[in-house]
């Protein structure tokens, strides 16, 4: 008998794959096959043309054996928090609140950071219901290892089985967790399983997307999603098994010359930058003026004569396919690169 798992595949973000089969050893009919277990995997900035360019065996089988998505455009601003928090909640950042990886909420003079324990566990900053929020709700046990958002308490509720992230921990060590969780008795045992991998983001970060060592965190990857795929199936409810693979967005090489310092285009513009909320460097770039209208308009003026490879906008001028005029927290002033 050859038995499968399940397959539901998905690509998100800027990029990654489908779903696959697992040859298990013959196992019995299983009473979970009427309640099946779902299990996203996240690699963070895995472009959508790694699985072509780079062949990476265990995401080609998936992929084969299971549905593909060429690409998904990424939602604004295509960072990995308001990212990965829109795959859960199926809302823009604009709407669920978490609008970048940093950012500052005027109304609460208060910032957000993704490195910042007290804020990302803050469950106020997030709007909108996360997916394991869902499931608790309707009696379903879930378990986070590392999901963006999921150490908060959501409009109250927490996933039975979380993780409190450490970017330490090896990837092996995250499998063998989600795992342990599906060996749970029944009782205890999570129906909704959550996974984040974040080394092809920290190397392409680091590196380049166009860069060798690309290659070698895409490898790394593989081998980690080998693991996951073979141990899923040695599950004796394997049948029943859905595994879902998203990424939340992909990567570009930039030109050196490019690179410029926004706060240094302001001061030598003549703008005061004392009491003006700036959030993290990278292609997007915000800014908070405190209602001071005269400093924003300048600062504007500043920047559309300074930028020559990036464009700025009042939040109210944004793009509607944003979907960030009406939250504050995208800031007043958004300086947005393009690509290179």
């Amino acid at each position: 008998m050859r038995s499968t798992l399940r397959r539901l595949v998905a690509l998100a973000g800027a990029a990654t794959t489908a779903m696959g089969c697992a040859r298990v050893a013959p196992q019995p009919a299983h009473r979970d096959a009427a309640h099946p277990y779902v299990v996203l995997v996240s690699f963070d900035a895995f472009r959508h043309d790694y699985i072509d360019r780079f062949q990476p065996s265990a995401f080609v089988d998936i992929a084969a054996a299971g549905v593909r998505a060429a690409a998904l455009v990424s939602s604004f601003p295509s960072k990995t928090f308001p990212n990965h928090y829109t795959l859960v909640t199926g809302l823009y950042p604009g709407h669920h609140g978490i609008v970048g990886n940093a950012f500052y909420d005027p109304a609460r003079r208060a910032w957000y950071r993704s490195g910042g324990p007290s804020a990302v566990r803050d469950g106020s900053w997030y709007s909108g219901e996360p997916i394991w929020v869902t499931a608790e709700r309707n009696g379903v046990k879930s378990g986070t290892y590392f999901w963006p958002g999921s150490e908060a308490a959501i409009g109250g509720v927490r996933p039975s089985h979380v993780v409190t992230y450490n970017g330490k921990v090896p990837n092996a060590t995250r499998v063998n967790g989600a795992i342990a969780w599906l060996r749970l008795p029944p009782a205890d045992r999570p129906h909704l399983v959550l996974l984040y991998f974040s080394e092809v983001d920290d190397t392409t970060h680091h590196y380049g997307p166009d860069s060798p060592h690309t290659s070698v965190a895409v490898r790394s990857v593989n081998n980690v999603l080998r693991l996951l795929r073979d141990s899923l199936a040695m599950l004796p409810f394997a049948d029943s098994v859905n595994i879902v693979l998203v990424s939340d967005h992909g990567m570009a090489e930039i030109t050196r010359g490019h690179v410029v310092s926004i706060a240094d285009l302001l001061v030598r513009g003549g703008v005061d930058t004392t009491h003006m909320e700036v959030s993290d460097n990278g292609p997007t770039i915000s800014l908070w003026f405190n209602g001071d209208t005269a400093r924003l308009a300048r600062a504007r003026a500043v920047l559309d004569a300074g930028l020559a490879h990036a464009h700025a906008y009042l939040r109210a001028d944004t793009p509607p396919r944003w979907h960030v005029r009406d939250n504050a927290r995208a800031g007043d002033l958004l300086a947005v690169a393009d690509e290179g």
